[in-house]
C-alpha cells in the first residue's frame, strides 16, 4: 500500500497555458490513483484518487510555474496523517488534509511526460524523475540541485529501481497536443 511517498523531478516546460502532465497512474475511471502536472496559469497540480474513479485535487496559486525556466517539483503523500503536499523549488505551495488513501489497483501503467491515456503531453523537459516509498527531505532535494543523481543510469524512459524507489533521466520533447 501507499503509506508513504514522494514524487520529485526537475521540469523545463516550453508553455505553462495548457494541461500536461509530469507523472501519471490515472486511466480510465476505475483505472486512477494519482498524477501530478501543469495546469494552465503555471499551476502545480496533482490528482489522486482513493477508489479508481472518485477524483481529489490539490493545486498552487496560478504562476508557481513558469515557462522556460527549470523549476524543482515535487509531491508529498503520508497515509497516517492523511497530509498531502505540493513544492516548487523547495517550499511547500499547497497542502491538504484528510486524504484518502491512494488506490493502488486498476491497470494504468505509471507514465513520463503524459497521462497514462496518452493524453496531456508534457512539452519541455523533465531531469531527475524520482519515486522514494517515504516523505523525502524536498528542501534538501532542491537545495541539491539536481546534481546527476541518475546520470548515466538511465535513457529516454528507462528506469532504475533501488529499495523499492526508483528514478529516471528523461527528455521529452514537444508533445502531439
Amino acid at each position: 500500500a501507499y503509506t508513504t511517498m514522494t514524487w520529485e523531478a526537475w521540469i523545463r516546460p516550453d508553455s505553462v497555458t495548457r494541461t500536461q502532465q509530469i507523472v501519471s497512474k490515472f486511466g480510465a475511471a476505475g483505472h486512477r490513483a494519482y498524477q501530478i502536472g501543469l495546469a494552465p496559469d503555471g499551476v502545480l497540480r496533482a490528482d489522486v484518487s482513493y477508489d479508481g474513479t472518485t477524483i481529489q485535487t490539490l493545486q498552487s496559486p496560478a504562476g508557481a510555474i513558469a515557462a522556460g525556466q527549470w523549476s524543482h517539483v515535487a509531491m508529498t503523500y503520508e497515509m497516517y496523517s492523511r497530509v498531502w503536499k505540493l513544492w516548487a523549488n523547495g517550499v511547500e505551495i499547497a497542502t491538504r488534509t484528510n486524504v484518502s488513501n491512494i488506490f493502488e489497483g486498476g491497470t494504468a501503467p505509471v507514465t513520463f511526460g503524459a497521462k497514462s491515456d496518452a493524453t496531456e503531453f508534457f512539452g519541455g523537459l523533465i531531469d531527475e524523475v524520482a519515486f522514494y516509498r517515504t516523505i523525502a527531505d524536498i528542501p534538501a532535494l532542491y537545495q541539491l540541485g539536481g546534481v546527476n543523481k541518475f546520470h548515466g543510469t538511465t535513457i529516454r524512459g528507462n528506469s532504475i529501481f533501488l529499495n523499492g524507489d526508483m528514478g529516471i533521466d528523461l527528455y521529452l520533447p514537444h508533445g502531439p497536443n
